[in-house]
Order: structure tokens, then sequence, then C-alpha cells
């Protein structure tokens, strides 16, 4: 398992984009059916955001009016990883985690979210990355199952195949 050391904060006011992007990481591990085939990974700002990034507005119910986040399709990027079945946890900096299948990362649905209103996310506004649905754009998304995942803090991320 990779640790996650934050060398930077997220919101300093004199740190640039570049700079957050090389700090901020995400450690993910893949567990193959075989010890041989795990994998560690990770993967810095930057490099997610070399993926096809997607936006939306949505509210939430932890914050006040509507929100904009921006980050990449957690099925795209399961789906760069290789992965297809199995169980992924996703653990906060705190610790907290959930984990949930394979199979409820359907595409346009989880967002892996590193910007809110524009701004990168920090430990302080829910980050360094935020799992997010678009709630208002479809009422299977307001339930208490889908807030339930929807875990920020969001450091690593664990797949069992």
């Amino acid at each position: 398992m990779i640790w996650l050391l934050l060398s930077a904060p997220v919101a300093a006011s004199n740190t640039s984009e570049s700079d957050v992007g090389s700090c901020v990481a995400l450690a993910i591990t893949v567990d193959g059916i075989a010890a041989a085939e795990q994998k560690s990974i990770l993967l810095t700002l930057s490099d997610l955001q070399a993926f096809k990034n997607v936006s939306f507005v949505t509210s939430t119910p932890w914050t006040q009016g509507d929100q904009e986040f921006m980050g990449v399709w957690m099925a795209d990027l399961l789906q760069d990883l290789d992965v297809t079945e199995g169980t992924v946890t996703l653990t906060a900096l705190n610790d907290y985690s959930v984990s949930l299948p394979v199979s409820d990362f359907e595409s346009g649905g989880a967002m892996l979210a590193f910007k809110r209103n524009g701004a990168f996310l920090s430990p302080r506004k829910k980050g360094p990355f935020w799992i997010v649905w678009n709630y208002d754009s479809d009422p299977a998304f307001r339930t208490e199952t889908i807030y339930s995942k929807s875990i920020w803090q969001l450091d690593r991320i664990s797949v069992s195949q």
C-alpha cells in the first residue's frame, strides 16, 4: 500500500497550479487474482488532469447553493486501470472508508472531483478528492445510499478483483 504525503497546502495563495498538480496525489492499489498481479499507482493531480475532464453543477446536502465540480468520471479511471469487476474501497485522510462494487461506477455516474467552483479542493474544503454524483440530474442520485458513497477527503483507492 502506498501512503500519501501532501507536501504543500492546496489552497495556499502563493502556490501555482503546476505546483499543486505535482504535490497532491491519489494512491491506487489494484489487487489481481495472483499476488504477483498487484499494481500500486500514485496519480498526481497533473496526471488526473490529463484524463478527459468533465464538470457539472449540482447542489449537495453538505454545501449551500449550486456547486460546480470538475474532475474525471470514476468509470473512465477504472477503465484506464483495466478494472472491470471486483470491489472498490475508497478511503479518506481520516481512514473513513466505503466499499462498493465496480458495477456501481457506471459511465456518467460518480465523478472523482478535484475542483469545486473553480478552486482545487483542499482538505479543509473536502479535498484533495471528493466522489460526487450530479445529485440534481436524477432522483436516483438523491438517496441515503448514494450520499453514503459520496466520500470526501479521499486519498486512497483500493481495488480487489
